[in-house]
């Protein structure tokens, strides 16, 4: 794998080491926490440049689904991890 690819995908599991694609933990509830793919990406930059390519092949790999809003837009189902949950 090349250097890049192995550092993005740090950079991801880093991200998603307090999310979860399941709405529960360890018998614990979980809080929603719904994200675009740029959503991501935005909270990524400081961090480094992550491509839309390598957030969908993550998310994808990692069987996160796709919600739809009460406004019809769609992000990703994401459950985060919050205050002692972990």
């Amino acid at each position: 794998m090349e250097e890049k690819k192995i550092l993005t995908e740090k950079v991801l599991d880093a991200y998603f080491q307090l999310r979860s694609n399941v709405p529960e933990f360890g018998g614990k509830q979980l809080v929603e926490d719904n994200k675009s793919t740029q959503d991501i990406i935005d909270e990524l930059v400081p961090m480094m440049t992550i491509s839309e390519e390598d957030v969908l092949e993550y998310l994808h790999t990692h069987e996160y689904q796709i919600t739809s809003l009460e406004d019809g837009s769609v992000k990703w189902q994401i459950w985060r991890i919050w205050d002692g949950a972990y």
